[in-house]
């Protein structure tokens, strides 16, 4: 454990990383085990291999019994930070797993949203549309979704369903 610590301190991440994952092979029902796992994971996020973090935190997340909200919150705040960065590729598969892993999750439905949203950037309207519809049928009243469902249905020219999400979107979330 205090090599990997010499090893991180050098800016050796890499090498500490393999000595972590040794130490999770060579103990694995040690208390070690699991700080290596949390070490393995933040490594990697802090070295910008988002993908490879969010891998490391579901894993372990799935090893401490799948119920680990914080694990879960980090893995949503990566996704979040891969759309706020246009990484829209990355983006999409961190959210989708994190949709896919923690599906009643509270960030679950803005998770959806968000994939509409990235979709709706790309103007790919068919996928935002099945995006929003998918986030509504869970979460029939998040108005950001009704919203993005009005502008993306609009867009493709189907002004009846546009005017029915942006008329609920209103009911859900009156103006001032």
């Amino acid at each position: 454990w205090s090599i990997t610590h010499e090893l991180t301190s050098r800016n050796y991440h890499d090498e500490a990383i393999t000595v972590w994952n040794e130490l999770q092979i060579s103990y694995p029902a040690h208390p070690i085990a699991d700080k290596s796992a949390l070490r393995i994971a933040q490594t990697w996020q802090q070295m910008g291999q988002p993908l490879r973090a969010v891998e490391a935190f579901l894993e372990l997340n799935f090893a401490r019994g799948g119920n680990d909200t914080e694990l879960q919150n980090a893995i949503y705040q990566i996704a979040v930070s891969l759309k706020n960065e246009k990484r829209w590729i990355e983006s999409l598969h961190v959210l989708q797993t994190f949709v896919d892993s923690f599906p009643s999750h509270a960030n679950a439905g803005q998770s959806l949203t968000m994939i509409g949203q990235i979709h709706q950037a790309n103007e790919v309207w068919e996928d935002a549309i099945a995006a929003y519809r998918k986030v509504l049928a869970i979460r029939p009243n998040l108005a950001g979704a009704l919203l993005g469902l009005g502008h993306s249905l609009k867009t493709v020219g189907q002004q009846e369903e546009a005017i029915k999400a942006y008329r609920e979107c209103i009911r859900v979330r009156p103006s001032n």
